[in-house]
């Protein structure tokens, strides 16, 4: 029996792995595997979007070998936190960087083009999976399950450290919004309701960048999006009501 991909999910996989091939590959084999009967679009991108299929490719994918007992070392922290840090967008860097080198050799990053000193992530998912490596919740914080998506938000911004916002101002004296997304990233983390896990950097996966920033996944599927400023806030409340 064929299996048909359809359409949002072939936009979303792309989106996801910027057509890696060898991510294209183990997604689409993991679809047919979980939804070979009766599968539901708006199910696939369900899982798309979440900690499910990204610990599949962490343990499974090519692509993801590298993470295995993978110690990462103090300037190599300092590069994936900034980079992490920036908008997606490709970035500079100098290629005989010993620490892009490394990179690049292990599939992380790579150039826009050849003899080009821009990089980016050779996948958006990377991100993702970065974003899980650096930005954990400290040991000594307690783990508190919410039970609710308003108690989750509000616990979540509760737990956030005041010192770290602080030191994260840019022009202006206004607050980068990234910083401020990953802070909110570290702290959910804390929060998320039991047995449920919580993804960054959503958006591509749905062909939104900016639109869902993060989403929970098993069962609750909760979607956030944090802006820096109060701004245009109904105009970004109408974008969830109309899909």
């Amino acid at each position: 029996m064929n299996f048909i991909i359809p359409d949002p999910v072939r936009r979303a996989l792309y989106n996801l792995t910027a057509g890696h091939v060898g991510l294209c590959r183990f997604v689409l084999r993991v679809l047919r595997d979980q939804f070979r009967e009766n599968g539901k679009t708006v199910e696939m991108l369900q899982y798309l979007a979440s900690t499910l299929l990204i610990d599949g490719m962490i343990g499974c994918a090519r692509a993801f070998y590298w993470t295995r007992d993978w110690k990462v070392n103090k300037p190599e922290t300092e590069f994936i936190r900034n980079k992490l840090l920036q908008p997606n967008t490709p970035f500079s860097g100098n290629l005989l960087d010993p620490v892009i080198k490394k990179f690049i050799k292990m599939g992380l990053i790579t150039t826009i083009n050849t003899n080009d000193e821009r990089l980016t992530f050779s996948a958006p998912i990377m991100r993702s999976v970065l974003s899980n490596y650096l930005f954990n919740a400290p040991l000594n914080v307690n783990q508190s399950p919410s039970s609710t998506f308003d108690e989750f938000l509000l616990r979540t911004i509760e737990r956030m450290s005041s010192s770290t916002l602080k030191e994260s101002l840019g022009k202006g004296s206004y607050l980068y919004e990234r910083t401020w997304q990953m802070e909110w990233f570290r702290t959910a983390k804390t929060v998320i309701p039991e047995n449920a896990s919580v993804s960054s950097d959503v958006g591509g996966s749905f062909g939104s960048v900016g639109f869902l920033d993060f989403y929970v996944d098993n069962g609750h599927c909760w979607g956030v999006e944090l802006t820096r400023e109060g701004e245009k806030l109904k105009k970004h409340a109408k974008r969830f009501e109309s899909n």
